[in-house]
């Protein structure tokens, strides 16, 4: 398990998700505005659909095949939380699901998002 705060660039990142997807299948997506396979997160990408900008990861926890992720950034210029969990085939990135929602002003508890 590794934990801590990172900054990877937006750029770099979806390179490395491209890279790790390639040649492992078919890319199953379960966000309801990406298609499948990893010419599906490519279009999203390159037309805005998912400008998502992932400025911190707060945890990153992997267990067997799955991965998941906290982290916190801007999604169409909102300040945005992304819960993201992975399924890892052949060490190469084989299934997604998220949960992506604003980053509210407040809570209505002391126990915070991450």
């Amino acid at each position: 398990m590794s934990r801590g705060p990172t900054t990877p660039s937006a750029s770099s990142w979806k390179r490395k998700a491209l890279a790790l997807s390639s040649g492992s299948g078919r890319f199953i997506q379960h966000n309801p505005q990406i298609a499948d396979g990893v010419s599906g997160l490519g279009h999203a990408i390159q037309a805005g659909v998912w400008a998502a900008v992932v400025e911190r990861v707060h945890h990153i926890v992997a267990q067997g095949e799955f991965v998941f992720t906290q982290g916190e950034g801007v999604l169409h210029g909102v300040p945005t939380v992304f819960y993201d969990l992975f399924r890892v085939e052949n060490d190469k990135l084989a299934e997604h699901w998220d949960i992506v929602f604003a980053k509210p002003d407040s809570l209505p508890h002391s126990n915070g998002l991450f």
